[in-house]
């Protein structure tokens, strides 16, 4: 009877966390819907052309309700994010000033000029998102894009461009196949109304969306959460990332997972990304965790895993060469820190790896390669699980003898777990 009733109760929580999290998607879509200005969403479906490099292909203009959780729907959410915070404050502004000019009797012509002027700029600087024709469309991988509305010209105009310019340019013979399938495609979807262009892409898409929603609520609360996991005796920043934030082996692998582990009813492990790899480690950049291995942006807080190790801070203020560990845990935490700047919608800033510690520093927008600003008291920032109190001595991330061997650490880093289980790193 006990365990009778502690079903009922989980199950009641947990349709009550699905309901509550249906109604937030819900609500988010709504207010996206309402704010992107008319003629963006006037140009939904528009097929054209837009430069890429020397040469013009053409693409078409999406929505990005169409779009599921990917790496290019994170991108522009934090577009449409800083556009709207900006186009609001200006708002805002606009009715203050309004305001205290009608209470002081004057007519305010030049004030709301000035507030009409400015919003007037933030909103053409709203990007559209665009799909690029002419490629393969079994690929898992695609080319979409955000453009200024500069960059967009009609069909026709670079059609007559591409004829014009065709014969002086210097186009590899890959690219020149790329621009005469795209301008197939696209004269394929220019015969159809705007709603059936690129059908195939929008049906994949949807595939997607019911995909995740299949996937058990518990695993999917923690897509694109940060945290940190114990491995080789460091506490090493992680991101949980959706199935679809990657392409190819790696999301079918991680896809089958999903799937065998609900029809075994087992627990389905997170799929992480090691924030701080770079390219050269690309092979060891994701690893499949249980969710018990995972230490929540909370926790970590109470330990001070968030704050830089005094040893690591000693290097790169000396300019000294960080050993392979203390790059994923240096570079990691700077990574976690701008991830935390935004909402799970717009994580991971990004999942292109740097090829070395001068592209790391180039990617985060910190100049700041002395690692004086390790232990940061912004906790504010960290406002996915709230603020916490730190001490001035990190407890956990205690110093360590350093390893000059970069390459011997790389691999010992991740083997233990490899010899435990080894699907936990691909």
């Amino acid at each position: 009877h006990q365990q009778k009733h502690n079903h009922l109760a989980t199950c009641t929580i947990e349709k009550h966390q699905t309901i509550q999290s249906q109604q937030h998607h819900m609500h988010l879509k709504n207010y996206i819907a309402s704010r992107i200005p008319q003629d963006v969403v006037d140009d939904f479906g528009r097929v054209g052309f837009a430069r890429y490099e020397d040469f013009f292909f053409p693409v078409i203009q999406l929505s990005p309700i169409d779009l599921s959780p990917s790496c290019f729907r994170s991108e522009w959410m934090r577009m449409f994010n800083a556009w709207d915070a900006s186009e609001r404050e200006i708002e805002t502004n606009g009715n203050k000033k309004n305001d205290d000019n009608d209470s002081d009797n004057h007519d305010g012509d030049n004030d709301s000029n000035s507030t009409t002027t400015e919003a007037s700029s933030v909103y053409t600087s709203f990007l559209r998102l665009v799909y690029w024709y002419g490629q393969d469309h079994a690929e898992q991988t695609r080319e979409i894009s955000l453009l200024h509305e500069d960059d967009f010209i009609s069909y026709y105009d670079g059609v007559k461009k591409v004829a014009k310019f065709s014969s002086t340019w210097d186009i590899e013979p890959g690219m020149e196949r790329y621009l005469k399938a795209g301008i197939r495609e696209a004269e394929h979807d220019l015969k159809l109304p705007v709603n059936e262009r690129v059908a195939w892409l929008k049906k994949i898409e949807m595939e997607k969306k019911s995909t995740l929603k299949c996937i058990p609520l518990d695993v999917a609360n923690d897509f694109r959460s940060v945290g940190w996991v114990y491995q080789s005796k460091a506490y090493l920043p992680v991101i949980v990332l959706t199935p679809f934030d990657v392409t190819g082996d790696l999301q079918d692998k991680y896809l089958e997972h999903i799937r065998k582990s609900i029809k075994a009813k087992q627990p389905i492990k997170r799929l992480v990304l090691w924030y701080g790899t770079q390219e050269k480690d690309k092979h060891r950049a994701f690893g499949f965790k249980r969710s018990s291995e995972i230490i929540s942006l909370e926790e970590g807080h109470r330990r001070n895993l968030h704050i830089m190790p005094s040893n690591i801070q000693a290097k790169m203020k000396g300019k000294e060469k960080l050993t392979y560990k203390q790059s994923l845990i240096a570079f990691g935490l700077k990574q976690m820190e701008k991830d935390l700047m935004l909402s799970r919608e717009e994580r991971p800033f990004s999942l292109l790896l740097p090829n070395d510690d001068d592209e790391c520093w180039e990617m985060l927008g910190d100049d700041d390669s002395d690692g004086d600003g390790g232990d940061s008291d912004d906790d504010d920032e960290c406002s996915e699980q709230g603020s916490v109190d730190i001490d001035d001595e990190c407890t956990e991330n205690s110093d360590e003898s350093d390893r000059d061997d970069d390459d011997d650490e790389s691999e010992k880093l991740f083997s233990s777990s490899e010899e435990e289980d080894e699907d936990d790193d691909d």
